[in-house]
């Protein structure tokens, strides 16, 4: 028999582990607020452009107040600076995948790095805008600036191995890489733009930049 007392009891030590496991989350879903928001506006940015979407919106959608993102970030152009950190890390791995398909000293090893910079773009056009929104206010402790950096860096390290293997080894690599880079940039930015500008496709698009960067290779 279940006396009054008993059943209190048990009422209350049920209601002791509801209450920590609440607890608990709040604890967790304040150390991983930034993280969300960063999240959230990634997967907005499938579908609208970031001056579509406000931190109050994103800080609704999942389930805190409209001040609690300030917390983690002094203001919009933060925020919107580690979401574009989140697309340079995306962009290196993207451009990394597809080098990998060609041998380490092969210039198509270069182009295939490039189509992957490129299908990226094209791929998420409205993060592609937040990565290179020269509008945004920046700071040195804010992160883009150094994903931004491992990309390029990721580039020219496959671009030493080549520039060895094909007789450039003397040339600074920087100055080398440089118009190839700005040349992949150029494309993605002409297709984000307007994909009707340039023929979209892989083949098209692989024998262009091929054509270009060994005409290059064979110039310097």
């Amino acid at each position: 028999m279940v006396t009054s007392s008993t059943h209190n009891m048990r009422v209350g030590v049920e209601i002791t582990r509801l209450s920590k496991k609440v607890l608990g989350s709040r604890d967790i879903n304040k150390k991983n607020l930034a993280t969300q928001m960063v999240d959230a506006m990634l997967a907005e940015l499938k579908q609208k452009t970031s001056n579509n979407v406000s931190v109050a919106d994103l800080a609704r959608s999942i389930g805190v107040s409209v001040g609690a993102p300030y917390r983690h970030f002094d203001d919009r152009d933060e925020l919107l600076d580690h979401v574009a950190a989140v697309g340079f890390d995306q962009l290196r791995a993207r451009m990394t995948k597809h080098m990998s398909k060609e041998e380490p000293t092969s210039v198509q090893r270069i182009v295939e790095g490039g189509l992957g910079y490129i299908f990226f773009s094209v791929e998420n056009k409205n993060l592609f805008h937040v990565m290179w929104d020269g509008s945004r206010r920046r700071e040195p402790h804010f992160p883009s600036t150094g994903a931004g950096e491992r990309a390029y860096a990721t580039f020219i390290a496959n671009l030493v191995v080549i520039m060895h293997a094909t007789g450039h080894g003397e040339q600074d690599p920087m100055a080398f890489g440089s118009p190839l880079w700005t040349m992949v940039h150029g494309y993605a930015s002409l297709l984000v733009a307007n994909e009707r500008m340039l023929d979209p496709s892989e083949n098209a698009l692989r024998e262009q930049i091929s054509v270009i960067t060994h005409r290059y290779f064979n110039a310097r």
